[in-house]
Parts: C-alpha cells; sequence; structure tokens
C-alpha cells in the first residue's frame, strides 16, 4: 500500500471538504475530486479520489449498512485504486462487543446456531474424565477446545471474532460462563483457503467456573458433575474490522480495542501518553491509531475514527452470533486433583496490610485491596542499589492510574522502603513449595513536593530523599541479594479537582538496578 501518498491524498480530501464546509454541492464535490485527482495522475499514472467523507460508513446499529462496497461512493467516474474510507466510533462497532454481554446464570440456555455465512463453530473435547475419578497430572484435565473455521474453497476475505465463550449450562439454564480467548480481528486466511482458528486448552475445574459479575477470585458454588457445554462467539467482516485488521494485523493484541480494558481517568488522544502506553504494548487503542498509522484521523467532537482501507479485504459487510452443539463433559472438583494439593495461605503468610512488613515479617501472598495497588505509582528511575540503600536525594516520577487528570498528590510522612529476602519454603502439611519473602531490612523515604496529575503528558517529576538502610536484627550485609525485591510500603493523599480527598495505602515494587 502507498502509505504516503493514500495519506497525503486523504489529507488533501479532509483539507478541501471541511474548508468548503457541509454545504458541498454534487458539483463541487466532484470539482475537488478532479483537483484530487488531476494533483496525483502525473505520478502514478491515474489515481482516483478516495471519496467524500459524507459517503463514509459510519458503524452503526446491526444491519445498519447495505454491503461492502457502499463504505463509499467515488464522486467522480475515474478507475479506482480499490481503497476506502471506515468510520466508526472510538468506543467500537456493536460488533466488537462479547456474545454474552447481558448474560446471567438463570437465564435460558442460547439454542444452537453453529453456522451461518460459511463459518462453522465447533467445540470438541479432551480428556474425558469419569465422575469421580483421580486426575494425575495438569495434562490429563478435562478440556474443551473451540474452532472457527470457513467452508472449503470459499472467500469470505477478512472475518474477525469478537472473543470466544464458554457457557456451562444444565437442563437449558445457564449456570457458568468461561470467557475464552481474546477477540482476533483476521482470525482466517483471505484468498478463499480453508482456515481455522483454534482456542485450545480451557480446562474445567467446578471451583473455576463463576456466573458473570461473580468475584472470580474466590472459588464458585458450581457442583461437580455433568453438564452440557457449548461455545458462543460473533463472526464479522466490516469497515471498521476490515481497516483495523490491515493496520494493527494479527500478531498485535485487541485488548485496548475494548473500553473496558481502558483507564476510566485515561485521556486517549493522539499525542498522550495513555496513547502511547498502548501503543507501547503493541495494541492501540482505537482514539490513538493516528499515532500509530497516518491513514487514521480522529474526530474529537463526533468522537469517531476515520481511516483507509483496501476493499479486497471485505467480500461481505456481516455480523452473526454463532453457538456451537453441546458437548457433554463431567466436570471434576479440585478434590478430585491429586496433583493438586490445597493449601490455607496463613500457613505460609499474608502481608494484608502496610503494617505488616515489619521486620522478620515472612509471607508467600500480597493482600492489599485493589484500590491500593492501583492508584499511584513511583518509579525511582534508574536508581542503583547502592544508592537506594546509602541513601540521599533520588531523581523520581509519579504517576496515577483511576485518578482524575488535575488531582494533587502526595507522599504522607511514615513512608518506608522495605527490603525482601526471597526463599523456597515447603508449605506446613505438604509437599508443595512456594517463594516466600521476608523483611530484612528498611528506611525511611519522603518526597520533597506534592505532584500534580497530568495525563496528557504522562508521570510527574519529583525528588525523594532516602534515609540510609537499617538492617534487621541477625540479618548482615551478606545475608541479602540486593535486586528488584524492594518496596515502597506507605499511603498516598489524593486530591482531586473538586476537593475530594482520599488516602490510599501502597506496598509497590521499585525497580532498583
Amino acid at each position: 500500500m502507498i502509505v504516503g501518498r493514500l495519506s497525503e491524498t486523504f489529507a488533501l480530501l479532509l483539507r478541501e471538504k471541511h474548508v468548503q464546509a457541509a454545504t458541498l454541492s454534487a458539483d463541487a464535490e466532484r470539482a475537488i475530486g478532479r483537483r484530487i485527482a488531476a494533483r496525483w495522475a502525473g505520478s502514478i499514472g491515474a489515481i482516483v479520489a478516495v471519496g467524500a467523507l459524507g459517503a463514509a460508513t459510519v458503524v452503526g446499529e446491526y444491519g445498519g449498512r447495505s454491503g461492502g462496497d457502499s463504505a463509499i461512493k467515488s464522486p467522480i467516474p475515474t478507475p479506482t485504486i480499490g481503497v476506502a474510507v471506515a468510520t466508526f466510533p472510538v468506543t467500537g462497532g456493536p460488533e466488537f462487543a462479547s456474545a454474552t454481554a447481558g448474560l446471567k446464570c438463570g437465564d435460558p440456555a442460547p439454542n444452537p446456531h453453529p453456522a451461518e455465512h460459511d463459518v462453522l463453530f465447533a467445540l470438541t473435547q479432551t480428556n474425558a474424565v469419569s465422575p469421580g475419578e483421580t486426575i494425575q497430572t495438569p495434562g490429563n484435565m478435562p478440556a474443551v477446545n473451540a474452532h472457527l473455521a470457513q467452508t472449503p474453497g470459499t472467500d469470505l476475505g477478512v472475518v474477525a471474532d469478537s472473543g470466544m465463550s464458554l457457557i456451562i449450562e444444565r437442563d437449558g439454564v445457564v449456570v457458568g460462563v468461561v470467557p475464552y480467548g481474546a477477540p482476533e480481528l483476521g482470525w482466517n486466511a483471505p484468498g478463499g483457503m480453508a482456515a481455522s482458528q483454534g482456542q485450545n486448552g480451557a480446562q474445567l475445574v467446578a471451583s473455576w467456573i463463576h456466573c458473570p459479575g461473580d468475584d472470580t477470585s474466590t472459588e464458585s458454588t458450581l457442583e461437580p458433575g455433568q453438564y452440557d457445554i457449548v461455545g458462543i462467539t460473533r463472526v464479522f467482516s466490516t469497515p471498521e474490522s476490515v481497516a483495523l485488521y490491515q493496520t494493527l494485523g494479527t500478531y498485535r493484541s485487541a485488548y485496548s480495542l475494548d473500553p473496558a480494558n481502558l483507564d476510566p481517568q485515561g485521556i486517549y488522544v493522539p499525542g498522550s501518553y495513555d496513547c502511547a502506553q498502548t501503543i507501547d504494548q503493541d495494541s492501540p487503542a482505537r482514539a490513538c491509531l493516528p499515532d500509530f498509522t497516518p491513514d487514521a484521523k480522529l474526530d474529537e467532537t463526533a468522537s469517531t475514527i476515520t481511516m483507509l482501507y483496501d476493499k479486497k479485504d471485505l467480500r461481505e459487510d456481516f455480523s452473526a452470533v454463532l453457538v456451537s452443539e453441546p458437548v457433554t463433559v463431567t466436570i471434576p472438583g479440585t478434590d478430585s486433583l491429586s496433583w493438586m494439593q490445597t493449601y490455607d495461605q496463613e500457613s505460609v503468610g499474608v502481608f494484608d496490610s502496610i503494617d505488616a512488613f515489619t521486620c522478620g515479617a515472612s509471607a508467600g501472598y500480597f493482600s492489599l485491596a485493589s484500590e491500593s495497588r492501583d492508584s499511584v505509582y513511583l518509579s525511582l528511575g534508574m536508581a542503583t542499589a547502592a544508592a537506594v540503600r546509602n541513601g540521599g536525594d533520588i531523581d523520581a516520577t509519579a504517576w496515577a492510574l483511576g485518578i482524575p487528570d488535575g488531582s494533587r498528590v502526595e507522599l504522607l510522612p511514615g513512608a518506608r522502603i522495605v527490603y525482601l529476602q526471597t526463599s523456597t519454603i515447603t508449605i506446613p502439611g505438604s509437599k508443595v513449595t512456594t517463594d516466600a519473602s521476608t523483611v530484612v531490612a528498611s528506611a525511611a523515604i519522603s518526597a520533597t513536593q506534592p505532584v500534580t496529575t497530568n495525563r496528557f503528558a504522562g508521570p510527574q517529576s519529583l525528588t525523594v530523599k532516602a534515609e540510609p538502610w537499617t538492617m534487621c536484627p541477625g540479618v548482615g550485609d551478606a545475608d541479602i541479594t540486593w535486586s528488584n525485591y524492594v518496596l515502597l510500603v506507605g499511603q498516598w493523599r489524593i486530591t482531586t479537582p473538586d476537593g475530594a480527598v482520599k488516602t490510599v495505602d501502597t506496598a509497590q515494587y521499585l525497580n532498583v538496578y
């Protein structure tokens, strides 16, 4: 794709269109098209004005389009280069929503609908077990594989899916849902070749299966036994999905395309730090695409993205929810897993508050509130272990998540750096080993000034002052491996622009080199 020239053509078209406002006559639009075509004719032989933005597809409700070729209408009868324009919301079209959205336990299970538009959806089971059977290894656990395939010999262009899920049902009623497989922008091979996408190895244990909206960090109440399982997904091919596929490919994650995975307080506009983060993670958010490709434009007023795409990959504009035929599976409980020895976390210790980090305290787990972990992050930059343990002023940055732009953030007195030594221990009453961390030294730390969050610019600079470390009784310098096991333990005070004040605990790992 001649990206530079296409982008410049696109920019010319945008500029001409906006200068003349929204009252252009058909003759005026044709004149613009002729000027653009003439401007490029000498350099590439024959070029077509990509089209008027007024004719671009806007993703709306299901069935709101009349077909892939309606994405754009060329204002002049010139030879086409097959490029079209797609316009869609920064939150994405409805096709990207999970096919299980709104589904609850107790709802009737969906009826099988395994094929449509030459796409086939099926489940297969591996490692079937009998009720009460002991499972010796993780590799012997019952599992379900979900597969999408297109009918051999068909040419579907590029087809996306919204992510696969498993619905656990009994007597025709939903009793659990297992999210299973992230969205894929182009799971099939274009050009008419048979292709399939498989999500393999969804291992099934009763206590691991939850209802939508449940706290998945706790064991569910689903009883072991025999259940019917169906797979569900949405498959679709739209101007949006094709444009995203051609820009991002399949090797970049679609994670940030789901608004639920973005920070609700983030500023996702071109040039922002939040956008840079999604791009660095190889998963650009839609509103950040102009920073990723010159073929994307953001309309902040309309909250839409407009992109160029090659129509060759859009054979038909469609969206369909597929439900596989059911498979019957015996789902075991954890007591059937002989290889898995359960134990109480208390037996290996839990750091469950900032006050738990005392000299000699040892634990295998952290259990602080998620708010404490997800609010403010301090970075010491390239500080060395020697610089940190000897004390002094250290250049640092602070970054806040889930906090409104313009909030004031202060590290409260009493904060400290805690040094942990990690070792492998055997869990009491079992043969299972795990890592446990012991507090071996600490030092007071303070910030010389508060910072004000700037979500567009990113982390804000500050200076922190660390006191020399103090070793715990019975611990010598030779006993410590100075590595990344260094924590900031303390409290942040956050004052939002509306004057609301909250204090959050933190026990955050610091990178020390």
